[in-house]
């Protein structure tokens, strides 16, 4: 669990230094992590210098009436 999280971190990190088409790779290997750790939904924030600088979220909020996870779900 904690090489997933530091993968998760570094994956953020790389996903900052990228633009255009590598932020939607990085998404796309983001919506990859999401299912294989059989996540239902998930948000992902990135602060650098107490400035939040990436924001995306993952997956559903409910599986019920499956509304979208926002990006400032809980």
């Amino acid at each position: 669990m904690v090489r997933r999280v530091v993968f998760l971190f570094a994956a953020c990190c790389l996903a900052l230094s990228c633009a255009g088409s590598r932020e939607k790779a990085f998404e796309k290997d983001m919506e990859a992590f999401r299912e294989e750790m059989g996540n239902v939904g998930l948000a992902v924030a990135v602060v650098k210098d107490v400035r939040m600088v990436y924001t995306h979220a993952f997956g559903v909020a409910d599986r019920g009436t499956g509304a979208p996870v926002q990006e400032n779900s809980l």
